[in-house]
């Protein structure tokens, strides 16, 4: 059995534990590991998932995975990355396909459940898919690197072979041409904020806000005041507020990598989006708990038609940005 460790450092994809994702954290690691650039993958994550085909919850809000569908496709089209998802049949199909990553010097992502990780809180209490890095095997041990808590920790491979059953498998085409960030995202932003000639991101967050101040049973759809984070409300508006701090991720890299200096001062105003996002969520998250979201839905309303209005202002402005004259 190859015993190798490699010296991979944990590469954080976006700078803040209250909004990071294992899964890009994990891609991000990847990726510098092989000294391929990511943060464009975050392209067209300013965007707004609502439709305005009616008012039951259970039908307009859209979930998270397509945001992972959208950076996939991302990272294949600018970086030429891709990850397969492989499952094991056999006990010990994991530990070999890590082995032969080893012996090419790359590190394996891999689906692990932290019930089996002893440093996790829910360590043999709860089971929970977490993506991790594996970057050694010594004396019949696994070394796992946690990119999302910037931490490793060795376990038997007994262990491992019980948290995780799931691999991927990174490849990677070179790209002759190197990617031109602001014309991307000027495309990016055609179809992801402007959307239809009619309708842009901002639109919506207003059609949105209107249902949420007069369409809405709150005591009909949310029944249990505990579980605000099971609901698809929750997860609309946290995800709203991810994809902006994903999105001045990526312009803070095209300030600092790409030298578009230009977006700095850009960049300090769109603090005022995730700030504003982020009292919507606190607010919400609030009157949710305290059961009172029929009094408290008139300033939130107002509060997310306020956003929109300065969203709508601030996406001409980039977009004006991104021409070619202004870069």
């Amino acid at each position: 059995m190859i015993t190798s460790t490699l010296l991979v450092y944990p590469e954080r994809s976006i700078p803040s534990n209250q909004f990071a994702t294992c899964f890009e954290d994990a891609i991000a690691t990847l990726a510098s590991w092989n000294f391929v650039g990511y943060r464009l993958m975050y392209l067209n994550t300013w965007c707004f998932q609502y439709n305005k085909t009616g008012v039951s919850l259970n039908d307009l809000f859209s979930v998270s995975s397509q945001d992972q569908h959208k950076i996939k496709d991302n990272l294949y089209h600018v970086y030429g990355i891709t990850f397969t998802e492989n499952h094991a049949t056999k006990a010990n199909e994991i530990i070999g396909a890590i082995q032969d990553n080893l012996r090419l010097g790359q590190p394996t992502m891999t689906r692990y459940d932290s019930y089996y990780s002893p440093r996790d809180k829910g360590y043999q209490k709860q089971h929970n898919n977490h993506i991790c890095v594996v970057v050694g095997i010594h004396n019949d041990m696994v070394r796992v690197l946690d990119p999302y808590y910037e931490v490793s920790e060795v376990l038997s491979i007994e262990d491992f072979k019980l948290a995780s059953g799931v691999y991927y498998s990174f490849n990677y085409e070179k790209r002759e041409i190197a990617p031109d960030p602001s014309s991307l995202l000027k495309k990016a932003m055609i179809h992801s904020f402007f959307k239809e000639s009619n309708f842009s991101a901002a639109d919506y967050m207003k059609i949105f806000a209107h249902d949420f101040k007069y369409n809405w049973d709150f005591n009909a759809y949310f029944t249990n005041a505990n579980d605000f984070s099971g609901t698809k409300l929750y997860r609309l508006i946290k995800n709203t507020l991810l994809n902006r701090v994903r999105f001045k991720s990526l312009l803070t890299d095209m300030i600092q990598h790409h030298g578009f200096h230009e977006l700095i001062d850009f960049t300090e105003h769109f603090n005022n989006i995730i700030m504003n996002w982020n009292v919507i969520f606190s607010r919400t998250s609030k009157h949710y708990l305290t059961n009172t979201l029929d009094s408290g839905k008139h300033a939130i309303s107002a509060k997310i038609i306020e956003t929109a209005n300065i969203e709508e202002e601030l996406a001409a402005v980039l977009f004006n940005l991104l021409s070619h004259d202004a870069l």
